[in-house]
């Protein structure tokens, strides 16, 4: 089939009438952005010719512009081998309709119309819920949506009846011989008897493993009711012992003994704490009464304030009454004359605030320069002590040897010259005292004679020549044990040396001592390292080295901006700084004080010119109201002391003072006898001893009943006679374990010949397979040169074989290969189709969106070659990428 075009009218988001025409046999591309409906062009497609024109499922429904929802129009030209057909549909219409013209214009409506184009293209009538992959047929396997280039075809039962259909006309119907089906069906029989479909044992086989499990079970519990039993007799021993010692024991009466002593003293700390919160409530009293007393003599005292200062005030309004004119004069002329020098002094301190300002900034900018410099000069001796702990730990990991190796060497050194001692001290002593001429004839151990005496700790053999031998035997007491003793207390030193790659111990010591003083001279870099780099919680920073080389780049950032920012390019030194700043500092401060001297009289002034203003008409009002006051006072004072006088208030302060004193002291004479332990830690004790005393007698109590129910067990199973019943029951195991190994054998017998005529079965199988497998590995080795597919009954490739012969799982191949195997696999079937004399055309919406810059070109190769006898149709959002493939380009035009 070769699709000529496709028009559409209110279908989904093409609301107005468009037409995709120009379709070449071959390889046709339509390249547009995201959104533009290319994947709607596609749904089109499958809907004008597999759904039905009356249909209102949802898979009709949604064909719908989602806002006016109004009918969808769609028509599709299409070639085959007979002639030109177009298939014209209306949905969702009150009056819907499909038209199909055939070659020589013969024209079908509606039910007739369905009915011939599902013969023309071999699918099956959609049911009442739409279109779906079985009625679709080969076409769902063609025609790829999005997000499904990288599935293989999913192939229905209508899909592959068509492929059987092209096969059986290829290679014939796959048949067998009866008589071969029959063998395997009876051979398939007899082991089903034994094994299920999950190679599980099953009828009489089954039946025996299930009397084995029971039989095991019951040997099993039986030897844990002997075991039980023997642990039943060790525990009943125990409980008596236990129950023995409990009831002779002391731990109970002195548990009790100290339950009484708690208690006791648990009294005595009672009565102790009542007295003394007795005691403290007496003392709130009294210091509450003296603060009553005290606070009274403070009102009266603030009274006679009180009364002293509106006296004052009365003469100070007399005065102010006479000379209020005088004074409104003065205080106008001052307050001119002073907000004169108040804006003089003002503006000479803003001019002196700008200059410190910029002074400090100054003055920061170089101190951070100076804290800078003294990071810099840090990190420089850091980075020397790290040099010299690098170097350090370097040679401290050449020196291998540690303490506790050093001290085994010593052990054995000193254990080693202890028992050469031992053998020295009771050697036996060689003296040969010869004339010169018998020299030569005298010899020890084959050697000459010695001329002074030599201690003996081995057998010596002292020949005379001429004579015979003497054979000396030193009486060394228990002589092969020491010297054994010191051949192996040698051989240890010598391993252990040989570890150490050390000569002697003299060495080892050397090597040990250089490492002690590597370890001290790293210890001492390190502190110097550390002393360089401490923290700075200043200014955040953590110790170490890299945190100060971070704090220095993060100064010379900052420094950098700062200086920006100011304008500045260059800074003067601290101390230039320090003079400048404190220059202008004392400017601005000398301007401030002579702002503050101007401004301070300023408020007084208006105070007292405002006051001056208001004196006539304020004057009379306040002298009325300090008279009021004076004679109030004066009778609050009055009505105080008709209450209580001065002196019994006096004698109630002195009473108060003196009883609160007493008071403290006997709470402070309680203190010292106060005892030891408070009233909640021997509360806590005495909880804690109470438990004790229960748990001693529920624990005598529960050791009397574990001994009643150990003598109950011990004589029910002594009386059942377990050992006889676990010798039957493990001749009941024995005899099913030859049962089931019975079965075993058989099972494998049967199996071996099931997988042999399967084997027979299989190959017959594949050669069926051939032709789908002859058509798709061409395409593969374009991709992969030299691989090979293996391929299931359903058409599914499930593994490909490459150099190695080896065959890899298609699920384990990575997503491209998956993707782009599975897009070869539908152009070898569209090619099985087409040869077939059966329409096919290969649409591919958003493929290949897996593959690599290489593996693309190789496809668009591929896709060009199967493109000479299949039209395919491109559907995909990457133009540019696309552009090298080539094709008829497509454009969507406006009907």
């Amino acid at each position: 089939m070769k699709i000529r075009s496709l028009r559409l009218e209110h279908f989904r988001k093409f609301t107005d009438p468009i037409v995709l025409s120009g379709f070449s046999d071959g390889l046709n591309v339509l390249a547009e952005s995201n959104e533009f409906g290319k994947s709607t062009l596609l749904s089109a497609i499958r809907g004008v010719l597999f759904e039905r024109y009356a249909s209102r499922a949802s898979t009709v429904t949604q064909m719908q512009h989602w806002s006016n929802k109004t009918s969808p129009t769609i028509s599709l030209e299409f070639e085959l081998p007979s002639g030109l057909y177009k298939v014209e549909k209306r949905f969702l219409h009150k009056e819907p309709y499909a038209r199909l013209t055939m070659p020589g214009g013969v024209l079908h409506h509606d039910e007739a119309a369905e009915e011939h184009l599902q013969g023309v293209l071999n699918f099956t009538q959609a049911g009442k819920t739409g279109s779906k992959p079985d009625n679709v047929g080969m076409w769902a396997a063609l025609w790829v949506t999005q997000r499904e280039s990288v599935d293989q075809p999913d192939f229905t039962d209508s899909a592959r009846q068509t492929i059987h259909g092209c096969l059986d006309l290829e290679v014939g119907a796959l048949t067998g011989g009866t008589r071969g089906k029959k063998l395997l069906a009876s051979v398939r029989a007899e082991l089903a008897k034994i094994r299920d479909g999950n190679k599980k044992p099953a009828g009489k086989y089954k039946q025996a493993v299930a009397e084995q499990l029971v039989a095991e079970q019951a040997l099993v519990v039986l030897e844990t009711r002997k075991q039980r039993l023997e642990q039943d007799i060790a525990e009943l021993q125990t409980v008596k012992r236990k129950l023995a010692e409990a009831l002779t024991g002391g731990e109970e009466a002195r548990t009790g003994q100290l339950l009484d002593e708690a208690h006791h003293k648990r009294d005595s700390a009672q009565r102790f704490e009542d007295q003394e919160r007795a005691a403290l409530a007496t003392r709130r009293l009294w210091a509450d009464r003296l603060t009553s007393a005290e606070k009274e003599v403070e009102l009266r005292g603030e009274h006679s304030k009180t009364l002293e200062a509106v006296a004052q005030r009365l003469e100070t309004l007399a005065t102010a009454e006479v000379a209020r004119k005088l004074s409104l004069d003065r205080a106008e002329e001052a307050l001119n004359r002073q907000r004169e020098q108040l804006q003089q002094a003002t503006a000479r301190y803003d001019s002196a605030g700008k200059q410190s300002r910029e002074a400090r900034t100054v003055l920061d900018l170089a101190a951070m320069a100076a804290t800078l410099q003294a990071f810099r000069d840090r990190l420089i001796l850091a980075d020397r002590a790290q040099a010299r702990v690098n170097a350090l730990v370097a040679r401290l990991a050449s020196l291998a040897i540690t303490e506790p190796e050093l001290t085994r060497l010593r052990e054995l050194d000193k254990q080693l010259r202890k028992t050469e001692a031992v053998l020295a001290a009771q050697a036996t002593h060689l003296t040969m005292t010869l004339f010169p001429s018998a020299l030569d004839l005298v010899r020890l151990d084959g050697g000459p004679a010695p001329t002074g005496p030599i201690p003996l700790i081995h057998d010596a053999v002292i020949s005379v020549e001429g004579v015979g031998e003497i054979l000396v035997q030193p009486g060394i007491q228990n002589r092969e044990k020491l010297l054994g003793r010191q051949r192996e207390e040698a051989r240890q030193l010598s391993d252990a040396l040989q570890a150490l790659a050390c000569a002697d111990v003299e060495q080892a010591e050397k090597l040990y001592a250089a490492r002690v003083r590597c370890e001290n001279e790293l210890a001492q870099a390190r502190q110097e390292l550390s002393g360089h780099t401490p923290a700075d919680p200043a200014s955040g920073m953590k110790s170490g080295l890299e945190a100060l080389r971070n704090q220095v780049s993060i100064l010379e950032n900052r420094q950098s901006a700062e200086m920006s920012t100011a304008g500045l390019e260059r800074l003067p030194d601290i101390s230039t700084a320090r003079e400048m700043a404190r220059e202008t500092e004392r400017n601005e401060r000398t301007s401030a004080e002579e702002v503050a001297l101007a401004r301070a009289p300023l408020e007084n002034l208006e105070a007292d010119h405002t006051a001056a203003v208001r004196l006539h008409s304020q004057a009379d009002s306040q002298k009325a109201a300090a008279i009021e006051e004076h004679r109030r006072l004066i009778g609050e004072g009055d009505q105080r002391l008709q209450q209580e006088s001065a002196e019994a208030l006096a004698e109630r302060l002195r009473v108060a003072q003196e009883t609160l004193l007493d008071q403290q002291a006997l709470i402070k004479a309680m203190e010292l006898s106060r005892p030891a332990e408070s009233v909640a830690t021997l509360d806590a004790r005495i909880v804690r001893l109470n438990t004790a005393m229960t748990e001693y007698a529920s624990e005598r109590q529960s050791m009397q009943q574990r001994l009643e129910v150990l003598k109950h067990q011990i004589a029910r199973d002594e009386g059942e006679g377990i050992e006889e019943q676990v010798l039957v029951a493990q001749h009941a195991v024995d005899r099913l374990n030859q049962e089931i190994a019975r079965y075993q054998h058989e099972s494998e017998v049967l199996e071996f010949l099931l997988t042999t005529l399967e084997g027979a079965e299989q190959a017959a199988k594949e050669r069926y397979m051939a032709p789908v497998v002859k058509r798709v590995t061409p395409y593969l080795q374009m991709l992969f040169p030299g691989a090979a597919i293996d391929c299931d009954e359903q058409f599914q490739i499930t593994g490909i074989i490459r150099e190695r012969q080896q065959t890899e799982s298609f699920s384990g191949l990575s997503i491209g290969t998956q993707e782009q195997i599975a897009v070869l696999t539908r152009l070898a079937f569209a090619d099985m189709l087409l040869e077939r004399g059966q329409p096919a055309t290969v649409i591919l919406d958003d493929a290949l969106a897996y593959s690599d810059p290489d593996r693309m070109e190789r496809m668009f190769d591929l896709l060009t070659e199967a493109a000479k006898r299949t039209q395919i149709l491109i559907l995909t959002c990457r133009g540019e990428l696309f552009t090298r493939l080539g094709g008829n380009r497509l454009r969507i035009r406006a009907s």
